[in-house]
Protein backbone atom coordinates (compact mmCIF):
# COMPACT_ATOMS: atom_id res chain seq x y z
CA UNK A 1 0.00 0.00 0.00
CA UNK A 2 1.53 3.51 -0.97
CA UNK A 3 1.25 6.07 1.14
CA UNK A 4 -0.69 8.30 -1.12
CA UNK A 5 -3.64 5.52 -1.41
CA UNK A 6 -3.57 5.65 3.14
CA UNK A 7 -5.24 9.20 3.31
CA UNK A 8 -8.25 10.60 1.44
CA UNK A 9 -7.86 13.76 -0.50
CA UNK A 10 -9.49 15.53 2.35
CA UNK A 11 -6.72 15.21 4.73
CA UNK A 12 -3.47 16.86 5.30
CA UNK A 13 -0.73 15.74 7.10
CA UNK A 14 0.97 17.92 8.82
CA UNK A 15 4.46 18.45 11.15
CA UNK A 16 3.48 19.67 14.60
CA UNK A 17 5.89 21.28 16.89
CA UNK A 18 5.50 23.67 19.85
CA UNK A 19 8.05 26.88 20.24
CA UNK A 20 7.26 28.27 24.32
CA UNK A 21 3.40 27.75 24.97
CA UNK A 22 2.19 27.99 21.29
CA UNK A 23 1.83 24.45 19.51
CA UNK A 24 2.49 25.05 15.56
CA UNK A 25 1.54 23.01 12.68
CA UNK A 26 2.35 23.30 8.60
CA UNK A 27 1.13 21.51 5.70
CA UNK A 28 4.10 18.43 5.18
CA UNK A 29 4.23 19.53 1.68
CA UNK A 30 5.73 22.46 2.56
CA UNK A 31 8.82 20.77 5.18
CA UNK A 32 12.22 20.58 3.16
CA UNK A 33 14.05 18.70 6.43
CA UNK A 34 13.51 18.06 10.06
CA UNK A 35 16.34 18.94 12.04
CA UNK A 36 16.22 18.05 15.58
CA UNK A 37 17.94 20.15 18.36
CA UNK A 38 20.60 18.37 20.56
CA UNK A 39 20.45 18.03 24.13
CA UNK A 40 21.77 21.61 25.58
CA UNK A 41 24.55 20.59 28.28
CA UNK A 42 25.04 23.65 30.98
CA UNK A 43 28.73 23.84 31.66
CA UNK A 44 29.70 25.02 35.36
CA UNK A 45 30.93 28.61 35.58
CA UNK A 46 30.41 29.24 32.02
CA UNK A 47 29.35 33.06 31.36
CA UNK A 48 25.86 33.84 30.92
CA UNK A 49 24.71 35.83 27.85
CA UNK A 50 21.14 37.39 28.15
CA UNK A 51 19.27 38.09 24.71
CA UNK A 52 19.36 41.90 23.74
Amino acid sequence: MSAESMFSSDEMQLVTFVLGDEHFGIDIMNVQEIIRTPSITIIPQALHLSKG
